[in-house]
């Protein structure tokens, strides 16, 4: 995957990151009694939006970086490859997530205004939801963390 695709995953993953966050925020702002996976939903998805920054500093790095050594280009390809799976991951992750907290369409919650305002106020991962979309965003924080630290040694 070259430079180019790679930066564009990366940016596409921290616009859904940033959506899913907006949401969130809204949903947290709105309520009275926070649930406890809404905070967690919140934290593994600002610890991975974190960490998928920093993919984007070190690919920034790399483009601009005046070695051109075959052993810093060896390095920097094996960086893109394992990136590249790592981010994928991320990005589909995000927008399973997205889905699931953005349930109704635009059109369906238009035609009652009350309807609109409490969807808007519902929390809607339970259970398993929970659970699993931790887990997935865990998965995908610890494949980063090793891409990161892989390069980094």
């Amino acid at each position: 995957m070259d430079p180019l695709s790679i930066s564009a995953a990366v940016v596409a993953s921290l616009q859904v990151a940033c959506s899913i966050l907006f949401n969130c925020y809204r949903v947290r702002a709105e309520m009275r009694k926070i649930p406890g996976t809404l905070i967690q939903i919140i934290d593994e998805v600002r610890d991975l939006r974190n960490l998928i920054e920093s993919v984007e500093s070190v690919l920034d790095r790399e483009q601009f970086s005046d070695d051109t050594s075959l052993t810093a280009l060896e390095t920097s390809q094996g960086f893109a490859h394992v990136t590249k799976t790592a981010v994928a991951n991320c990005l589909a992750e995000f927008r399973i997530i997205e889905s699931r907290i953005c349930l109704e369409q635009v059109d369906t919650l238009m035609s009652s205004k009350r309807k609109a305002f409490l969807q808007s106020l519902t929390w809607h991962l339970r259970g398993d939801d929970v659970k699993e979309s931790i887990a997935s965003l865990q998965r995908c924080k610890a494949a980063l963390n090793l891409a990161i630290s892989s390069h980094n040694s």
